[in-house]
């Protein structure tokens, strides 16, 4: 599962450029960058991959729930570069499953491309985790554990806990179902 997560990265060459202001844009100039020409040209990207491409999907389809009543796949079509419909579709169905959208419409229609956000749509569409994720974290507020469950929420938003040497794979399975 993928989370949202800032993280620091280079800028790319367009933001160099665009950064360069003027200079070297519109008028006559030098501009200087504190990083190797080899490495500007040959390492760093060309442009920035948009945030709708890196974000999950059912983030993506929260979002666009929360500000607009249109249905997902139809909303996202519209975009430069559209995800695929049955993509979008699986969210969906994915959000139903979770909690984070109705199963039903008004009519008592079950639709596999859109539903109604619910109160824990909105909880998932607020916090930057999983939708699992975060359902735990409101199922712990729900019953009272809540330290618990962002400690086991926390627990596997990372790797495994437990050290899996490379020669010893065995003994750290064997470790792994014993404890």
């Amino acid at each position: 599962s993928t989370i949202s997560a800032l993280k620091l990265e280079w800028a790319t060459q367009q933001n160099c450029i665009q950064r360069a202001g003027r200079t070297g844009r519109v008028c006559d100039g030098k501009v200087y960058r504190l990083i190797q020409r080899a490495f500007y040209e040959k390492q760093m990207f060309h442009h920035i991959v948009p945030e709708m491409t890196r974000a999950p999907l059912e983030s993506v389809v929260l979002r666009v729930k929360m500000l607009n009543r249109e249905s997902p796949v139809l909303f996202l079509s519209k975009c430069l570069d559209p995800p695929k419909d049955s993509s979008v579709i699986k969210a969906v169905l994915t959000l139903k499953e979770c909690g984070g959208l109705k199963r039903l419409d008004k009519n008592e229609i079950f639709n596999p491309a859109d539903g109604e956000l619910t109160y824990v749509g909105r909880i998932m569409a607020a916090l930057p985790l999983d939708i699992r994720i975060t359902k735990l974290i409101v199922l712990g507020y729900i019953f009272s554990v809540m330290e618990e469950a962002v400690i086991i929420a926390a627990g596997l938003n990372n790797k495994s806990i437990f050290q899996a040497p490379f020669d010893e794979k065995l003994k750290s399975y064997s470790n792994k179902l014993c404890w």
